[in-house]
Protein backbone atom coordinates (compact mmCIF):
# COMPACT_ATOMS: atom_id res chain seq x y z
CA UNK A 1 0.00 0.00 0.00
CA UNK A 2 1.22 3.58 -0.59
CA UNK A 3 0.99 4.57 3.18
CA UNK A 4 3.06 1.56 4.26
CA UNK A 5 7.38 1.49 5.00
CA UNK A 6 7.72 -2.10 4.93
CA UNK A 7 10.60 -3.19 2.81
CA UNK A 8 9.68 -4.92 -0.53
CA UNK A 9 12.07 -6.84 -3.45
CA UNK A 10 10.80 -6.62 -6.92
CA UNK A 11 10.12 -9.29 -8.59
CA UNK A 12 7.31 -8.77 -11.10
CA UNK A 13 6.01 -12.22 -12.66
CA UNK A 14 5.49 -11.08 -15.92
CA UNK A 15 8.96 -10.64 -17.41
CA UNK A 16 11.41 -11.68 -14.32
CA UNK A 17 10.19 -15.71 -14.11
CA UNK A 18 12.53 -17.29 -16.37
CA UNK A 19 10.58 -20.21 -16.70
CA UNK A 20 7.45 -18.88 -18.06
CA UNK A 21 6.68 -19.83 -21.57
CA UNK A 22 8.54 -23.20 -21.12
CA UNK A 23 5.32 -25.27 -20.13
CA UNK A 24 4.31 -26.25 -17.35
CA UNK A 25 4.28 -29.31 -14.97
CA UNK A 26 0.09 -29.47 -13.96
CA UNK A 27 -1.36 -27.85 -16.87
CA UNK A 28 -0.88 -28.41 -20.74
CA UNK A 29 -0.68 -24.59 -21.18
CA UNK A 30 2.86 -22.43 -21.46
CA UNK A 31 2.41 -20.71 -18.05
CA UNK A 32 3.01 -17.39 -19.58
CA UNK A 33 5.39 -15.73 -22.30
CA UNK A 34 9.05 -16.39 -22.52
CA UNK A 35 10.94 -13.37 -22.50
CA UNK A 36 14.11 -12.34 -23.93
CA UNK A 37 17.07 -10.79 -22.69
CA UNK A 38 15.82 -7.29 -24.62
CA UNK A 39 12.38 -7.61 -23.66
CA UNK A 40 13.60 -7.73 -20.04
CA UNK A 41 16.21 -5.37 -19.96
CA UNK A 42 14.03 -2.72 -21.92
CA UNK A 43 10.71 -3.25 -19.91
CA UNK A 44 11.67 -3.91 -16.42
CA UNK A 45 11.22 -0.56 -14.71
CA UNK A 46 13.42 -0.34 -11.34
CA UNK A 47 11.30 2.30 -9.89
CA UNK A 48 7.68 1.38 -10.14
CA UNK A 49 4.98 4.56 -9.96
CA UNK A 50 3.50 4.45 -6.51
CA UNK A 51 6.20 3.08 -4.71
CA UNK A 52 8.21 4.77 -2.54
CA UNK A 53 11.58 3.83 -3.49
CA UNK A 54 12.93 4.29 -0.03
CA UNK A 55 11.00 0.59 0.46
CA UNK A 56 12.45 -1.48 -2.47
CA UNK A 57 15.80 -3.35 -0.95
CA UNK A 58 16.23 -5.08 -4.44
CA UNK A 59 15.05 -6.89 -7.30
CA UNK A 60 15.23 -10.46 -8.50
CA UNK A 61 14.72 -12.80 -11.47
CA UNK A 62 13.47 -16.06 -10.75
CA UNK A 63 14.08 -19.58 -12.90
CA UNK A 64 11.71 -21.94 -10.95
CA UNK A 65 12.44 -25.80 -11.55
CA UNK A 66 9.09 -27.29 -12.60
CA UNK A 67 10.30 -27.54 -16.08
CA UNK A 68 13.60 -26.45 -15.56
CA UNK A 69 16.80 -29.30 -13.94
CA UNK A 70 20.55 -29.70 -14.80
CA UNK A 71 20.15 -29.49 -18.27
CA UNK A 72 18.45 -26.55 -19.16
CA UNK A 73 19.27 -24.51 -15.58
CA UNK A 74 22.42 -22.11 -17.24
CA UNK A 75 21.13 -21.71 -20.67
CA UNK A 76 17.95 -20.58 -19.83
CA UNK A 77 19.47 -18.43 -17.01
CA UNK A 78 22.39 -16.88 -17.25
CA UNK A 79 22.39 -14.49 -20.43
CA UNK A 80 18.61 -13.43 -19.63
CA UNK A 81 19.59 -12.59 -15.67
CA UNK A 82 22.77 -10.47 -17.05
CA UNK A 83 20.79 -8.18 -18.89
CA UNK A 84 18.80 -7.69 -15.70
CA UNK A 85 21.78 -6.99 -14.06
CA UNK A 86 22.74 -4.46 -16.05
CA UNK A 87 19.34 -2.59 -16.30
CA UNK A 88 19.00 -2.57 -12.37
CA UNK A 89 23.04 -1.82 -11.48
CA UNK A 90 23.34 0.74 -13.83
CA UNK A 91 21.67 3.87 -13.96
CA UNK A 92 22.93 4.50 -17.78
CA UNK A 93 20.21 3.08 -20.23
CA UNK A 94 22.18 1.40 -22.72
CA UNK A 95 21.57 1.52 -26.46
CA UNK A 96 20.15 -2.16 -27.95
CA UNK A 97 23.81 -2.38 -29.72
CA UNK A 98 25.81 -1.45 -26.76
CA UNK A 99 23.92 -4.06 -24.52
CA UNK A 100 24.68 -6.66 -27.04
CA UNK A 101 28.33 -5.86 -26.96
CA UNK A 102 28.31 -6.00 -23.01
CA UNK A 103 26.32 -9.16 -22.75
CA UNK A 104 28.65 -11.17 -25.83
CA UNK A 105 31.41 -9.98 -23.01
CA UNK A 106 29.82 -11.94 -20.73
CA UNK A 107 28.67 -14.88 -22.76
CA UNK A 108 32.36 -15.41 -23.56
CA UNK A 109 33.77 -14.89 -20.10
CA UNK A 110 31.02 -17.34 -19.07
CA UNK A 111 32.20 -20.03 -21.87
CA UNK A 112 35.64 -19.19 -20.24
CA UNK A 113 34.05 -20.80 -16.80
CA UNK A 114 32.77 -23.78 -18.88
CA UNK A 115 29.02 -22.59 -18.33
CA UNK A 116 26.60 -23.98 -20.77
CA UNK A 117 25.06 -20.24 -21.46
CA UNK A 118 23.16 -19.29 -24.10
CA UNK A 119 24.05 -17.30 -27.01
CA UNK A 120 22.98 -13.72 -27.51
CA UNK A 121 22.39 -13.67 -30.81
CA UNK A 122 23.84 -14.59 -34.32
CA UNK A 123 27.74 -14.49 -34.35
CA UNK A 124 27.44 -11.83 -37.51
CA UNK A 125 25.37 -9.51 -35.12
CA UNK A 126 27.73 -10.21 -32.16
CA UNK A 127 30.54 -8.75 -34.07
CA UNK A 128 28.05 -6.30 -36.31
CA UNK A 129 25.66 -5.30 -33.55
CA UNK A 130 25.05 -1.61 -35.09
CA UNK A 131 23.97 -3.54 -38.23
CA UNK A 132 21.72 -5.82 -36.24
CA UNK A 133 20.41 -3.14 -34.04
CA UNK A 134 20.55 0.25 -35.74
CA UNK A 135 21.28 3.83 -33.29
CA UNK A 136 18.11 5.54 -34.94
CA UNK A 137 14.61 5.32 -34.55
CA UNK A 138 13.88 2.29 -32.48
CA UNK A 139 16.28 3.67 -30.27
CA UNK A 140 15.15 7.21 -29.55
CA UNK A 141 11.49 5.51 -29.44
CA UNK A 142 12.97 2.70 -26.54
CA UNK A 143 14.04 5.58 -24.58
CA UNK A 144 11.64 7.56 -24.58
CA UNK A 145 9.25 4.37 -23.03
CA UNK A 146 11.88 3.76 -20.65
CA UNK A 147 11.26 6.31 -18.06
CA UNK A 148 13.15 5.49 -14.65
CA UNK A 149 14.27 8.06 -11.38
CA UNK A 150 17.55 7.98 -10.49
Amino acid sequence: TSGSSSKIILSPSDILYLNKGQGNLWLNGTQGTYSVWRQIYENFVVFPTGVDKNRILGAEVCLWGEVSNEDTLENNLWMRSSAFAGRVWSSTILKTHELVGNLVAIQYALYDMNVDASPVTSEFCEHKPEMCWPPAQAEQKKEEAIVTEV
